[in-house]
């Protein structure tokens, strides 16, 4: 047990983007207040420059996005951020780049609860400071929770936190800042000319709070603000830890809109009811896929804390029947062939699966950041050694994220009147240049669940096609199955 808690912790640092001489694994932002030893010539904030410093997140919130550049840690060891802050969403979208290269390379989103990263080194070597792509990768991002008040998190996980929490809907609270807050000079920022105050990393609320829920560091630590007479942030100053600085950079110009990844829901929804028209295209879901008869399959669920698991396979919807390899890339011990049927889910290992040690883990876990190959499973499913559980069985004990989606994509969506009351149209999108609307249908036991936070969405084409389902798993990210419509080869349940 302890050699799994040990590579789980690894796995949480790498895709944490934490690269130990750098970051480490601490947490929380230090004070950058100036040294004892040197003279403090700083002075309370007056009521004006309190209120400019109070401006900030609403100034955030109005203005929507920016671009920025960041620098964690000192010349020579330092991992510098580049990339885009959405307030409005709220979501992060940046690369990241070491001075040497290492397991803080690589792409990063973040939403309030979620920290997504996909290794790999960005640019050229001369550049330290590369964008990353407008459209992000689709595939072999790791998800992991944003914790940055967890000794599971890293530093940077205070940083995200921190950024996503620039944002109100109402100015904060200028008179409380007059009494915390210390100015320290006047200066000029690329030729604007700014305040540089000192104050806390949480810039207390005003009475109606702020937007949505901010999972903000320690609200005694310190950030250096530079700001202009507008309230525009431009820079902010603070350390990770006493030897971790950072400094970012906010380009004000940069307007750019950050994409989200499907991990962490794709683009922004905007639920509605379904019209009586869209109902009764989605109660035909069922009757149209068996017209398509089925076609190739691919699975991408993330898996806490920061795993993977891809499938590859076919699926036959006039013989409700599913049969997919399911892949690990970090443990080829838990590799699986799946089938699914009308009775149920049936898993077996695979033929050529290495025996797992005497304590659960295998010797040496394979953590591999990017998208890696997958195969379908070999044509007539092996004889022996499956075991099924039937869908009541699933109902009682409960599903895996794969299970779910099997399900989903093997079974109707129901009536026209049901889904009149159930389903949900949250946008228009394209999947693989196909244009399709993206339905939520929530299940009976969902009654109380808000339009656009349901388990399962359905991305269905304008002929009532199903060209991929989702489902929100237990850390509120999101793990796909795509099916691409094309020939299928007859499949044969397994011998059990």
């Amino acid at each position: 047990m302890e050699s799994s808690r040990r590579r789980t912790r690894a796995l949480i640092a790498l895709f944490g983007l934490a690269a130990a001489a750098v970051v480490g694994l601490m947490n929380g932002l230090a004070s950058c207040l100036p040294d004892h030893g040197k003279a403090d010539r700083s002075r309370p904030v007056s009521t004006a420059e309190a209120q400019r410093l109070a401006g900030v997140r609403l100034r955030d919130q109005q203005d929507g996005h920016a671009g920025f550049r960041a620098t964690v840690g000192p010349p020579g060891a330092a991992v510098h951020l580049t990339g885009w802050v959405d307030w409005r969403r709220p979501l992060l979208y940046l690369g990241s780049v070491a001075d040497r290269p290492g397991p803080a390379d690589g792409l990063v989103q973040v939403v309030p609860d979620l920290v997504a990263a996909r290794l790999g080194r960005l640019g050229s070597a001369d550049d330290p400071y590369p964008p990353p792509p407008a459209q992000p990768p689709t595939e072999g991002w790791r998800v992991r929770r944003l914790t940055p008040d967890s000794p599971a998190g890293t530093p940077l996980d205070s940083l995200f936190a921190l950024l996503l929490g620039l944002r109100a809907d109402k100015p904060d609270d200028a008179a409380a800042l007059t009494t915390g807050a210390r100015f320290q000079r006047r200066d000029l920022l690329g030729g604007v000319p700014v305040d540089v105050v000192a104050g806390p990393a949480v810039l207390p609320p005003s009475l109606m709070g702020p937007v949505g829920a901010r999972p903000t560091p320690s609200a005694a630590s310190q950030v250096t603000y530079w700001l202009d007479d507008g309230s525009h942030l431009r820079r902010l100053d603070t350390y990770l830890r006493k030897d971790l600085p950072v400094r970012v950079d906010f380009n004000r110009d940069d307007r750019a809109v950050p994409a989200a990844i499907a991990p962490l829901g794709g683009g922004p929804v905007a639920p509605r009811p379904v019209t009586a028209a869209e109902a009764g295209l989605l109660a035909r879901v069922g009757a149209r896929n068996k017209s398509a008869r089925g076609g190739r399959v691919r699975v991408e669920v993330p898996v806490s804390p920061a795993g993977l698991l891809r499938a590859d396979g076919w699926l036959d919807w006039r013989a409700t029947a599913a049969y997919l390899a399911t892949r690990n890339p970090d443990d080829p011990s838990q590799d699986a062939l799946v089938w699914a049927d009308r009775t149920g889910v049936s898993t077996r290992t695979m033929p050529d699966t290495a025996p797992v040690p005497a304590g659960g883990v295998p010797e040496s876990p394979r953590p591999t950041p990017s998208a890696v190959p997958t195969s379908p499973p070999p044509p007539r499913p092996p004889i022996g050694g499956w075991r099924t559980i039937t869908w009541a069985e699933h109902d009682t004990q409960g599903s895996s994220d794969l299970d779910v989606l099997l399900g989903a994509a093997l079974a109707g969506l129901g009536d026209a009147t049901t889904l009149r009351k159930r389903a949900s149209w949250l946008r228009e999108d394209t999947l693989d240049g196909v244009p399709v609307i993206v339905y939520e249908v929530r299940g009976a036991a969902e009654a109380g669940t808000a339009p656009g936070d349901g388990l399962l969405r359905y991305w269905v084409d304008r002929s009532g096609l199903l060209h991929r389902v989702e489902v929100r798993t237990g850390d509120r990210a999101y793990g796909s199955l795509d099916v691409s419509v094309g020939p299928v080869p007859a499949l044969s349940p397994p011998s059990r």
